[in-house]
């Protein structure tokens, strides 16, 4: 089943379907487009391991984060700009902190329980967070390393490679 070509059967149930709708009949339209889907579907089996990969790689990584936040730092990615990265060393941008020194004070109580971070520093004048931290510390709780997988490939300027 593998060597056989689906493209021209497709082709054609899809101008018989088209056709069907030029000389107004709605049974040879209902003809074609069931020929036509079983085509497609027997297409669609035979690529299916190749259709698989494409769908993780395309949904893999990012449908996880397109997803409803569920962790600490999830809803705290959703309002920050990723600046740079390095493994110890994040610059994020947050509007919201930008002249807002309350926020800055809700964001310290909610980022310094994570025991895994290091040092933060914040400017709430320019909405500016720096965060260092011990990289194979970090990386030992699942959630944040997954957190930081994101931050590489969101940063503007990242000096690690990007590792998928």
């Amino acid at each position: 089943m593998m060597s056989v070509s689906y493209g021209i059967p497709l082709a054609i149930s899809l101008a018989g379907t088209v056709g069907s709708l030029a000389v107004d009949s709605k049974k040879a339209h209902i003809v074609f487009g069931a020929v036509m889907t079983g085509i497609a579907l027997l297409h669609g089996f035979q690529h299916k391991k190749v259709m698989l990969q494409q769908m993780k790689n395309s949904i893999g990584f990012t449908a996880d984060y397109a997803r409803i936040p569920h962790t600490r730092p999830d809803f705290f990615l959703r309002g920050v700009d990723v600046a740079f990265y390095m493994p110890g060393r994040i610059r994020l941008y947050c509007r919201t902190l930008q002249g807002n020194e309350k926020y800055k004070e809700r964001i310290s109580k909610y980022l310094q329980p994570i025991s895994q971070m290091g040092h933060i520093e914040m400017n709430h004048l320019s909405g500016s967070i720096l965060i260092t931290y011990n990289a194979k510390q970090l990386r030992k709780n699942a959630d944040l390393a997954r957190v930081e997988r994101y931050i590489k490939g969101k940063a503007r300027i990242c000096t690690a490679p990007i590792l998928v």
